[in-house]
């Protein structure tokens, strides 16, 4: 069963929330994604690594260091806007 389809149509839980954050393709940090109530980083990055996963949808999750001299260091997400997901067969 492809739960992508739960997540892209509104579904209430964690992952969905972290998706519609996500998908204003900005790079956020987790802690600004916490900071949204999205959760705590720990479960954050659970969501992240779901999302990549197929039946979740796939999605191209793309990371990179801060550039921020005081973030230096740091770890910024986001969904890469020009990437379409997979469809499951």
């Amino acid at each position: 069963m492809a739960n992508y389809k739960y997540v892209e149509e509104g579904g209430k839980g964690q992952i969905s929330r972290v998706l519609l954050f996500l998908l204003d393709g900005k790079w956020h940090t987790l802690a600004e994604i916490e900071k949204a109530g999205l959760g705590t980083p720990d479960a954050i990055t659970a969501r992240l690594r779901d999302l990549r996963k197929r039946r979740y949808g796939s999605y191209k999750i793309e990371k990179q260091r801060t550039k921020d001299r005081q973030t230096f260091g740091l770890w910024e997400y986001r969904i890469k806007p020009t990437s379409k997901r997979k469809e499951s067969k």
